[in-house]
Protein backbone atom coordinates (compact mmCIF):
# COMPACT_ATOMS: atom_id res chain seq x y z
CA UNK A 1 0.00 0.00 0.00
CA UNK A 2 1.49 3.52 -0.50
CA UNK A 3 1.62 6.16 2.00
CA UNK A 4 0.09 9.59 1.20
CA UNK A 5 0.93 12.58 2.46
CA UNK A 6 -2.38 14.50 3.71
CA UNK A 7 -0.11 17.90 2.80
CA UNK A 8 -0.02 16.86 -0.66
CA UNK A 9 -3.25 15.54 -1.08
CA UNK A 10 -4.49 18.23 0.51
CA UNK A 11 -2.47 20.66 -2.25
CA UNK A 12 -3.86 19.09 -4.77
CA UNK A 13 -6.98 18.00 -4.07
CA UNK A 14 -8.68 21.12 -5.87
CA UNK A 15 -6.45 20.06 -9.23
CA UNK A 16 -7.77 16.58 -8.95
CA UNK A 17 -11.51 17.44 -8.46
CA UNK A 18 -10.86 19.73 -11.09
CA UNK A 19 -10.47 17.06 -13.54
CA UNK A 20 -13.71 15.51 -12.77
CA UNK A 21 -15.30 18.16 -15.02
CA UNK A 22 -12.93 17.67 -17.80
CA UNK A 23 -14.51 16.91 -21.34
CA UNK A 24 -12.47 14.24 -22.34
CA UNK A 25 -13.84 10.82 -20.45
CA UNK A 26 -10.58 9.23 -20.10
CA UNK A 27 -9.19 12.49 -18.13
CA UNK A 28 -12.65 12.20 -16.21
CA UNK A 29 -12.11 8.50 -15.27
CA UNK A 30 -8.69 8.98 -14.30
CA UNK A 31 -9.17 11.70 -11.62
CA UNK A 32 -12.22 9.66 -10.30
CA UNK A 33 -9.64 7.03 -10.03
CA UNK A 34 -7.38 9.24 -8.08
CA UNK A 35 -9.90 10.64 -6.03
CA UNK A 36 -10.68 6.79 -4.39
CA UNK A 37 -6.98 5.83 -4.19
CA UNK A 38 -6.44 9.07 -2.15
CA UNK A 39 -9.28 8.09 0.93
CA UNK A 40 -8.52 7.74 3.79
CA UNK A 41 -10.52 7.88 7.17
CA UNK A 42 -9.35 11.24 7.56
CA UNK A 43 -10.53 12.52 4.12
CA UNK A 44 -13.30 10.07 3.68
CA UNK A 45 -16.29 12.63 4.65
CA UNK A 46 -14.50 15.81 2.22
CA UNK A 47 -14.06 13.45 -0.66
CA UNK A 48 -17.57 11.42 -0.74
CA UNK A 49 -18.98 15.30 0.16
CA UNK A 50 -17.34 16.31 -3.29
CA UNK A 51 -18.11 13.11 -5.24
CA UNK A 52 -21.82 14.00 -4.13
CA UNK A 53 -21.51 16.78 -5.79
CA UNK A 54 -19.73 15.90 -8.89
CA UNK A 55 -22.71 13.33 -8.98
CA UNK A 56 -25.15 15.94 -9.67
CA UNK A 57 -23.45 17.43 -12.08
CA UNK A 58 -23.28 13.86 -14.41
CA UNK A 59 -25.44 13.48 -17.32
CA UNK A 60 -24.33 9.99 -18.32
CA UNK A 61 -26.19 6.96 -17.33
CA UNK A 62 -22.89 4.77 -17.12
CA UNK A 63 -20.56 7.29 -15.73
CA UNK A 64 -23.53 7.80 -12.90
CA UNK A 65 -23.68 4.65 -12.16
CA UNK A 66 -19.79 4.38 -12.15
CA UNK A 67 -19.71 7.23 -9.39
CA UNK A 68 -22.56 5.90 -7.50
CA UNK A 69 -20.71 2.44 -6.80
CA UNK A 70 -17.29 4.14 -6.22
CA UNK A 71 -19.24 6.05 -3.54
CA UNK A 72 -21.23 3.43 -1.74
CA UNK A 73 -17.91 1.36 -1.70
CA UNK A 74 -15.82 4.18 0.49
CA UNK A 75 -18.90 4.06 2.30
CA UNK A 76 -18.65 0.66 3.38
CA UNK A 77 -14.70 0.96 3.50
CA UNK A 78 -13.78 4.15 5.14
CA UNK A 79 -17.04 4.96 6.86
CA UNK A 80 -16.50 6.74 10.23
CA UNK A 81 -19.80 6.51 12.31
CA UNK A 82 -23.24 4.16 11.08
CA UNK A 83 -25.38 7.47 11.49
CA UNK A 84 -22.93 9.23 8.46
CA UNK A 85 -22.94 6.11 6.28
CA UNK A 86 -26.88 6.17 6.47
CA UNK A 87 -26.87 10.16 6.25
CA UNK A 88 -24.21 9.50 3.18
CA UNK A 89 -26.02 6.43 1.31
CA UNK A 90 -29.66 8.35 1.55
CA UNK A 91 -27.93 11.31 0.09
CA UNK A 92 -26.63 8.53 -2.84
CA UNK A 93 -30.05 7.88 -3.40
CA UNK A 94 -31.41 11.20 -3.48
CA UNK A 95 -29.07 12.43 -5.96
CA UNK A 96 -28.63 9.55 -8.13
CA UNK A 97 -32.26 9.30 -9.56
CA UNK A 98 -32.84 6.20 -11.47
CA UNK A 99 -28.90 5.54 -11.05
CA UNK A 100 -29.21 4.02 -7.92
CA UNK A 101 -28.48 0.24 -7.82
CA UNK A 102 -29.53 -2.41 -5.47
CA UNK A 103 -25.55 -2.24 -4.03
CA UNK A 104 -26.88 1.34 -2.56
CA UNK A 105 -30.16 -0.13 -0.77
CA UNK A 106 -28.46 -3.43 0.46
CA UNK A 107 -25.66 -1.69 1.77
CA UNK A 108 -28.48 0.26 3.53
CA UNK A 109 -30.12 -2.54 4.74
CA UNK A 110 -26.75 -4.01 6.35
CA UNK A 111 -25.64 -1.15 8.42
CA UNK A 112 -29.28 -0.55 9.27
CA UNK A 113 -29.89 -4.25 10.05
CA UNK A 114 -26.15 -4.29 11.83
CA UNK A 115 -26.83 -1.24 14.55
CA UNK A 116 -29.55 0.03 16.99
CA UNK A 117 -33.21 0.29 16.75
CA UNK A 118 -33.16 4.11 16.63
CA UNK A 119 -30.98 4.33 13.68
CA UNK A 120 -33.20 2.41 11.66
CA UNK A 121 -36.54 4.08 12.96
CA UNK A 122 -34.36 7.30 11.70
CA UNK A 123 -33.38 5.66 8.40
CA UNK A 124 -37.36 4.63 7.65
CA UNK A 125 -38.39 8.34 8.73
CA UNK A 126 -35.48 10.03 6.40
CA UNK A 127 -36.09 7.36 3.35
CA UNK A 128 -39.96 7.94 3.80
CA UNK A 129 -39.28 12.08 4.05
CA UNK A 130 -36.93 11.14 0.59
CA UNK A 131 -39.91 9.61 -0.83
CA UNK A 132 -42.71 12.15 0.07
CA UNK A 133 -44.67 9.61 2.55
CA UNK A 134 -44.93 11.94 5.22
CA UNK A 135 -43.67 12.42 8.57
CA UNK A 136 -43.77 9.19 11.49
CA UNK A 137 -43.55 9.40 15.25
CA UNK A 138 -40.33 8.40 16.62
CA UNK A 139 -39.67 9.25 20.13
CA UNK A 140 -36.44 8.61 21.57
CA UNK A 141 -34.46 10.21 24.05
CA UNK A 142 -30.66 9.72 26.07
CA UNK A 143 -28.18 11.47 27.44
CA UNK A 144 -25.80 13.07 25.44
CA UNK A 145 -22.19 11.73 25.90
CA UNK A 146 -19.45 12.53 23.13
CA UNK A 147 -17.24 9.91 22.67
CA UNK A 148 -17.63 7.53 19.40
CA UNK A 149 -19.01 4.82 21.81
CA UNK A 150 -22.12 3.01 20.48
CA UNK A 151 -24.40 4.91 23.19
CA UNK A 152 -22.97 8.49 22.08
CA UNK A 153 -23.97 7.40 18.69
CA UNK A 154 -27.38 7.08 19.95
CA UNK A 155 -27.94 9.88 21.20
CA UNK A 156 -26.87 11.54 17.58
CA UNK A 157 -29.65 8.78 16.43
CA UNK A 158 -32.08 9.98 19.16
CA UNK A 159 -31.28 13.70 18.17
CA UNK A 160 -31.64 14.03 14.84
CA UNK A 161 -34.74 12.05 14.70
CA UNK A 162 -36.47 13.94 17.03
CA UNK A 163 -35.30 17.30 15.24
CA UNK A 164 -36.58 15.56 11.95
CA UNK A 165 -39.80 14.40 13.61
CA UNK A 166 -40.28 18.20 15.34
CA UNK A 167 -39.81 19.66 11.41
CA UNK A 168 -42.26 17.86 10.28
CA UNK A 169 -44.54 18.31 13.16
CA UNK A 170 -44.48 22.23 12.41
CA UNK A 171 -45.32 21.60 9.06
Amino acid sequence: MVEIDDSIVARHRVAILSCLREEDPSIRRRALELVIAIVQLNNVEELVHDLLQYLVEIKEKEERRDVVSKITSLVQQFAPSSMWQVDTLLSVLKMSGNEANDEVVSTLVEVVSHDSDELACYTVHCAAMLLGVGASVVRGGAARPESGSPAAERAVVHRRVRRSVGRELRR
